[in-house]
């Protein structure tokens, strides 16, 4: 069964709002998904990167909200054949824009 990481927030203010997340990319960061209300929004991401730790910022789309909760999920759906140890997974920064 898939690790599941839940984001959870109460939005506000309805609206047309587009959805960045810096992902972390590390030796021991595993391929994830991400869905969005029941929706997958980004199919995958390797976070697998051979040496150092860095983020990668990734556009998850553009969604009309409406008031109330709203849930981002990152399924990490298993590990880069690469990867020795590990298959975590990371948001650094997730930035909701209001267009």
């Amino acid at each position: 069964m898939p690790v599941r990481h839940i984001f959870y927030k109460k939005h506000r203010f309805p609206g047309k709002y587009r959805i960045h997340a810096e992902l972390t990319k590390a030796v021991d960061y595993g391929i994830i998904q991400a869905v969005m209300d029941g929706t997958v929004v980004m199919e995958r991401f390797n976070g697998y990167t051979p040496e150092g730790v860095f983020t990668e910022e990734v556009d998850l789309g553009t969604f009309n909200l409406l008031k109330g909760s709203h849930i981002l999920k990152l399924v990490i759906l298993g590990k880069d054949a690469r990867v020795n140890e590990g298959n975590m997974a990371g948001i650094d920064i997730l930035r909701v824009e209001k267009l």
